[in-house]
């Protein structure tokens, strides 16, 4: 198991890009509301807000497509004790589908994409701690982080015309952790 000192580490962790470690490792019971709502705010408020004026600008256009980057924490129990995290990335799940119904008859399709840890700067502190970096990296079958251009490329195809029959899908980009 992941030494204490490297979760405490990574908590206080607040630089930009770095903002996730804030809302991990903390249970229902010990979060505090302001981490919670900061949260809420920061990947489903601004998720629901970029959406909103971005597919006003679609509408404008005659339709396009949108993709919503989501987690697999978000959808299954990968990770213990994000509470506030999950819950958030399980709520831009419920936004994706519910756009896709709304303005699929607007030639709007709307998908998302879950990727899995991916090399970053938001995991850039847990990542150089040689035994967190093992214990992540032993439950993706892969065996690896993703490289952002496996994400991008996964993102690029769902925005094409290539896709075009494709809305409402969660596409996992996670090598293989919800596999398991």
């Amino acid at each position: 198991m992941v030494n204490k000192v490297t979760w405490q580490r990574a908590g206080r962790v607040t630089e930009p890009g770095r903002y996730m470690f804030r809302y991990g490792w903390l249970t229902v019971t010990a979060a505090d509301l302001a981490i919670w709502q900061q949260c809420i705010d920061v990947n489903l408020t601004g998720m629901f807000l970029t959406c909103k004026h971005g597919i006003r600008a679609l509408l404008r256009n005659g339709g396009g497509s949108v993709v919503i980057t989501g987690s697999p924490t978000g959808t299954h129990a990968c990770a213990p004790t994000f509470t506030a995290y999950s819950t958030s990335k399980a709520g831009t799940m419920g936004l994706m589908r519910i756009l896709a119904i709304d303005y699929v008859n607007k030639n709007i399709r709307c998908n998302a994409v879950l990727p899995g840890m991916t090399n970053s700067p938001l995991v850039t502190t847990l990542m150089e701690d040689p035994a967190a970096r093992a214990e992540f990296l032993a439950k993706i079958p892969i065996a690896r982080a993703a490289d952002a251009r496996e994400i991008s490329n996964v993102i690029a195809f769902l925005a094409s015309d290539e896709a075009s029959y494709v809305t409402g899908a969660s596409w996992y980009a996670d090598g293989g952790l919800t596999a398991i």
